[in-house]
């Protein structure tokens, strides 16, 4: 029996489980019909990183999926196909509709670009019901044995360390600027088609080892602290950055969870940099199985008003600060994506399915299975709606907006303020 795996646009590591079959022919499809409508930054990271991955295939196509996979299986009298799990329902239907149409088998290999398996949280919701991300934080940190010793007990003594406190950036501190990356004339071609203006993503595995190696070396010690803060131009400030890398599957959780274990052992971070850190890489995990077994629904509701796609109609001075972050390079910190982005949001009367469209559209890594869940549990699990306190808090860009961030009414109040009001009532 003849056999193909086919290997997906965002399954462009070589330990995918999908090349552990055995197998005759690897096939990578580059339909650009799939990035249609989405960030030119993601459509750049995503269409650059598969034709440097496309030594992994012995058959690159470019054109229509299902077309291409037709041809390669006419050409190779293919008897079956193999793909690890697509990542949405809809990339699933697409596969199912090519192997269907082409009329040969298809089998799903599990998805282990995750660290919790599909099964493995059906199982975990089914005895949990609808326990709370924290649960299942705890619940998956034991049964991986992460940021634990052999016993099983925590590293650090106790599994969270949300009670520390955080901070703003303090006078003259610096945030370190992301490393540039560097691409060869393939990748700079890309770039330009899509009018990825100011791209800097890695689009290798080993741009992708350096981009998280200079997080680890850079900005890791000072995470725990600093996570939340907001700086006037850098929307990314002491984030990692990797939801996009880990997306396209150029690294894979499990790598930077044990690089963080082994930066906190050799005193190179605090522990609750490194357990905020895992938290995060594990909420990703948390989302994704909401997505397949959750039953996430996302209401509609109010429009998402206009200047979020033209920033400089923003009068408020943190969201026009998120928003041009996101149009110049498609990245929202999760500060920003819960208690500026989504605060506003919800505060406002935005529907939770037109945020989820839009974030979608203009982010770097809207991927639907992420997207959906992320702002279900914003809207309706842990409300994220909240005052000016948080955000003048952490932000050095309060003291320069129109707005006083004091005021709870009036012509000059917060609109975050009085909106909170308003939810609240």
């Amino acid at each position: 029996m003849a056999t193909t795996v086919i290997v997906l646009e965002d399954q462009l590591n070589p330990s995918v489980s999908s090349l552990g079959v055995k197998h005759d022919h690897v096939l990578m499809v580059e339909d650009r019909q799939l990035f249609r409508g989405v960030h030119p930054h993601r459509a750049a990271l995503r269409l650059a990183a598969m034709r440097q991955a496309a030594g992994m295939a012995t058959d690159y196509r470019r054109g229509d999926f299902g077309a291409c996979v037709a041809e390669h299986v006419s050409e190779h009298g293919i008897d079956r196909l193999v793909v690890m799990q697509p990542s949405t329902r809809p990339a699933q239907a697409r596969v199912e509709a090519a192997a269907s149409a082409a009329g040969v088998e298809l089998s799903f290999t599990d998805d282990n670009l995750f660290l919790c398996s599909r099964q493995e949280f059906a199982a975990w919701r089914d005895r949990n019901k609808n326990a709370p991300f924290d649960v299942f934080c705890r619940d998956m940190r034991e049964a991986h044995n992460l940021l634990a010793n052999k016993r099983g007990q925590p590293l650090g003594g106790r599994w969270e360390f949300n009670t520390l406190a955080r901070r703003g950036l303090k006078r003259g501190e610096k945030v370190p600027l992301l490393p540039v990356m560097y691409y060869d004339d393939g990748t700079q071609a890309v770039v330009r088609d899509v009018g990825a203006f100011g791209f800097n993503w890695p689009v290798t595995v080993q741009q992708a080892r350096l981009w998280v190696q200079d997080f680890m070396t850079k900005k890791l010690s000072k995470f725990g602290v600093c996570q939340n803060i907001l700086v006037r131009g850098n929307p990314f400030a002491f984030e990692p950055a990797v939801f996009p890398v880990l997306d396209a599957g150029l690294v894979r959780p499990v790598d930077l969870v044990r690089a963080v274990e082994a930066a906190y052992k050799r005193g190179f971070a605090p522990i609750n940099s490194v357990e905020f850190f895992v938290r995060r890489l594990l909420f990703r995990e948390f989302c994704n199985g909401l997505y397949w077994h959750g039953g996430v629904s996302v209401p509609s509701g109010g429009p998402v008003p206009g200047f979020f796609s033209v920033p400089a109609e923003c009068g408020l001075e943190c969201l026009r600060h998120v928003l041009e972050g996101v149009q110049s390079t498609g990245y929202l910190s999760s500060f920003s994506r819960s208690h500026v982005l989504t605060n506003y949001c919800v505060t406002h009367g935005v529907g939770a399915k037109e945020l989820a469209s839009w974030l979608a559209a203009n982010t770097v890594d809207g991927s639907e299975w992420f997207v959906e869940p992320s702002v279900f549990v914003d809207y309706r699990v842990d409300c994220v709606a909240s005052d000016s306190s948080v955000i003048s808090k952490y932000s050095d860009v309060c003291q320069k907006c129109r707005y006083d961030h004091r005021l709870v009414s009036g012509e000059n109040a917060c609109p975050f303020n009085t909106g909170f009001k308003e939810f609240s009532d």
